[in-house]
């Protein structure tokens, strides 16, 4: 059954994607009735296909849903194209979704699950919020358009992918703890999954095109093993909870893969024993693609990331996240393994 079902998912994922590069400057210039939802980095990309078809333009919109709700009237197009990376594809999802129209996705960096999933992530009153689901009616994956940002922000992308090494974990633990439902069957290839990521850094840091061809097919081959699983737990656990208290703590925004990096560390040392992937080898990887994920590397400081982790256990509960580590330990409470973390972190 487990093999049928990720079949089934694999198929449901790949329908409305293209893998072609050049694909998505032909999209933009086949499609006039469209309405444009873009980054200023992406927009300077593909501003000659904008002027030929003189298309709408939504430049930087706002994640939260009141800003993006003020949007929904004006939206008068067939089509919203949501071109950018994860945020940009978060809000094309939510305006094509609210106004009802067709939605093409054209990532500029792999950097998320936001370009092939369907889940909304946005902000009410600055928390984040999951206000529903929407599946692009086509999305384009252009290596040509992906090469023109930085590789470190797709390569963020399988820094996301990878982050099941500590969610599968949590995910047992839920299953111990709370009673979760879980599949061994995905517990065993999102192990393998992880392993095969973990001996595949040379796919990852040769030519722009062959890289981006391996983080998508990362990314497929994990969501369909979600799919598969009946479950999104396997991608995300305490280092996504610990993401989302970060921004809270600090107050803004970081670039995803890498604080998934950093968090993922964090929770891998908390997970101690239990950890799928000693914290060593996963810090090895990620300097090996290029991806920071030390503190100092994204601004925070030892306050900062002593806050976060001090709050974490009361954050979940407050939000009622899934089961994790974060809810068996304390670090409010045990002083020497919250330092002991904290000197292993800003010793990166």
């Amino acid at each position: 059954m487990f093999g049928v079902m990720k079949r089934l998912a694999m198929a449901y994922l790949r329908r409305p994607v293209v893998l072609s590069p050049g694909a998505a400057t032909a999209w933009l210039e086949s499609h006039a009735d469209v309405t444009v939802v873009t980054s200023p980095r992406a927009h300077a990309a593909i501003m000659p296909s904008l002027i030929e078809r003189n298309q709408k333009v939504i430049l930087d919109p706002p994640l939260e849903v009141s800003g993006l709700d003020a949007m929904v009237p004006s939206i008068t197009t067939s089509w919203v194209a949501g071109v950018g990376a994860g945020r940009i594809m978060d809000a094309s999802k939510y305006l094509a979704w609210r106004a009802r129209r067709k939605l093409c996705l054209i990532p500029s960096a792999l950097s998320t699950t936001s370009w092939l999933n369907m889940a909304i992530a946005l902000r009410k009153d600055g928390e984040l919020y999951f206000p529903g689901n929407n599946h692009a009616t086509q999305t384009i994956v252009d290596p040509d358009f992906i090469s023109k940002a930085p590789m470190a922000l797709t390569l963020g992308g399988i820094v996301d992918i990878l982050a099941a090494c500590t969610a599968v974990t949590d995910w047992v633990i839920s299953h111990e703890n709370a009673g979760e439902k879980i599949s061994a069957r995905g517990i065993k290839e999102f192990t393998a999954l992880v392993t095969r990521i973990l001996d595949s850094k040379a796919a990852f840091t040769g030519a722009p095109a062959a890289a981006i061809r391996a983080v998508h097919d990362m990314f497929l081959e994990a969501l369909a093993l979600c799919g598969a699983s009946f479950s999104g737990r396997p991608v995300e656990g305490s280092e996504h909870f610990l993401y989302y208290l970060a921004e809270k703590t600090c107050k803004r925004r970081f670039v995803h893969g890498e604080i998934i990096g950093l968090m993922m560390l964090a929770a891998s040392r908390l997970q101690g024993s239990r950890a799928m992937v000693a914290p060593a080898r996963l810090k090895e990887f990620l300097a090996g693609i290029g991806v920071k994920y030390s503190p100092r590397e994204l601004g925070m400081s030892r306050e900062e990331m002593e806050r976060v982790l001090r709050g974490a256990r009361a954050f979940v509960a407050e939000r009622k996240h899934p089961f994790s580590i974060l809810n068996l330990i304390d670090l409010d409470h045990e002083p020497a393994e919250l330092n002991s973390i904290l000197d292993w972190l800003f010793a990166l």
